[in-house]
């Protein structure tokens, strides 16, 4: 028996020489400018800190907003969807981690060496495997960790839109319950004017047109309330919808809503955004991601050799004692033609995608960052006319005309006209919070971190001045 190794020179000579011709592929130089980490770190966004409180009340007890908060992200489920495509991303790195790309090949081969001689056959039989020595492996295994990552970062962007729009939902079912109190209050008022209208007519004081008049306000209040109480039942649907519960009626939401406050300085707004929000990370991230991937397809251009080894046994031709031996061989292509580059065009220009689509995330939140900022501080202003107008005199002004015109001081038409510009400040004044506390969520959402807390009482950051970059 004997080895035989076929012409190590040659293939030496052929190794090095198919390598220089495929090589490890370089970096196209639209490419090698494109930065990681350039606008900020490239690492998943931390999802919300909440409280350690009971995420599941029971039905007849009342749910604030850090229990709806921490429900949803148990819960949600568009947080679950991204939960899931995580899953799927991290089973798509099963296979970057297998060492061995491809299986092992058996080959057979069977001889008949001299036909019509029993005894003169032969036969050899071998195993060859296909090796990658330049790195493939450990380049695939980083452009699947990459890649896991961009989609644990998308997770966060989910995961942070849905704390956003818990809060939105949160403060609109709040004040659309304060807007059915009012309501109801202008229905006791008209119903309260009514009677006086139908005694006074009675006795003559007034014309029968002032009780007609009088029972088209009631309807019109009950009709405001009617409006009111089925607005609070869309948005406890839709709340429900977002934090994921699943049974036929959500608990009574209760909890304070935020101080009206201006928005901080469109610098200060950029350096938070810079620093927390999500969907910069996803775009870092995506970058580092092609970058990975081109060097993985760059890699894989370099030609894989493949190894075996064989046992051959034959019977000479004119008998005698059988021949046998074994056999190292060595495989190598030429890459002449076929130097993958598909897969190298393809993830360059995914490379080049992923950097302008960086840029333009970056330049429309620096613009939405300022325009939510100053929607946020009207909508603070235009409240606080509200507040100082409005509201102090408000239940105040209802008891005066109810009384004003029992007395007689003043007429119905008097009244009516009063009412309604009572009743038009106040539903002017719900709407003003109802785009205060939209504004405050839109921007929320662009700059990627809470800027008030969640429990009504104080901000996280002051008001600062500052000349906006």
């Amino acid at each position: 028996m004997k080895l035989h190794v076929s012409t190590p020179w040659m293939l030496l000579i052929t190794t090095v020489g198919s390598i220089a011709v495929g090589g490890c592929g370089t970096v196209h130089v639209a490419t090698d400018r494109v930065q990681a980490s350039l606008y900020a770190p490239a690492q998943p966004a931390a999802p919300p800190t909440l409280p350690d409180i009971p995420t599941r009340p029971a039905a007849t007890s009342g749910w604030g907003l850090e229990g709806l908060l921490a429900y949803a992200q148990e819960h949600s489920p568009a947080i679950r969807v991204a939960s899931a495509q995580c899953d799927v991303a991290a089973a798509d790195g099963v296979e970057a981690r297998e060492f061995l790309h491809d299986n092992p090949e058996i080959r057979f081969v069977a001889r008949d060496l001299a036909i019509g001689e029993p005894d003169a056959v032969g036969f050899e039989v071998g195993i060859l495997q296909r090796l990658e020595i330049a790195g493939q492996h450990a380049l695939r295994l980083r452009t699947a960790e990459a890649r896991r990552l961009v989609f644990e970062s998308l997770l966060g962007e989910t995961r942070w839109a849905v704390h956003v729009e818990v809060q939105r939902l949160f403060a609109r079912n709040l004040l659309v319950r304060e807007h059915a109190r009012h309501a109801q209050r202008f229905v006791e008022l008209a119903e309260a004017m009514r009677r006086i209208a139908v005694r006074q007519v009675e006795l003559g004081e007034s014309s029968p047109l002032v009780r007609l008049v009088a029972n088209v306000e009631v309807a019109q209040a009950q009709a405001m309330l009617v409006e009111a109480r089925q607005a609070q039942r869309s948005l406890r649907h839709q709340l429900a919808a977002v934090v994921g519960w699943a049974s036929p009626e959500l608990p009574e939401i209760e909890g304070d809503l935020p101080v009206v406050q201006p928005a901080l300085s469109a610098r200060q707004l950029l350096t938070l955004m810079a620093e927390h929000h999500p969907a910069l990370r996803t775009r870092e991230l995506a970058v580092l991601a092609g970058r990975e991937r081109l060097r993985s397809a760059n890699r894989e251009a370099v030609p894989s050799p493949t190894v075996g080894v064989a046992f051959e046994s034959e019977s000479a031709p004119t008998g005698g004692e059988r021949h046998q031996s074994w056999t190292v061989r060595m495989s190598i292509p030429l890459p002449l033609w076929s130097q993958n580059q598909a897969a190298r065009a393809r993830a360059e220009a995914e490379l080049v995608l992923a950097d302008r689509e960086r840029e333009e995330t970056v330049t429309r939140l620096r613009v939405e960052v300022r325009e939510a900022a100053s929607a946020l501080t009207a909508s603070a202003e235009r409240v606080r006319l509200y507040q100082n107008a409005v509201v102090p005199q408000l239940e105040e002004n209802l008891v005066r005309l109810e009384r004003a015109y029992e007395l007689g001081e003043v007429d119905a038409h008097e009244v009516f006209q009063t009412r309604a510009r009572l009743l038009e400040g106040i539903s002017g004044y719900i709407d003003a919070r109802v785009a205060y506390f939209d504004a405050a969520a839109d921007l929320k959402q662009v700059v990627g971190t809470e800027l008030l807390s969640t429990d009504g009482l104080s901000g996280r950051l002051t008001n600062e001045s500052g000349e906006e970059r």
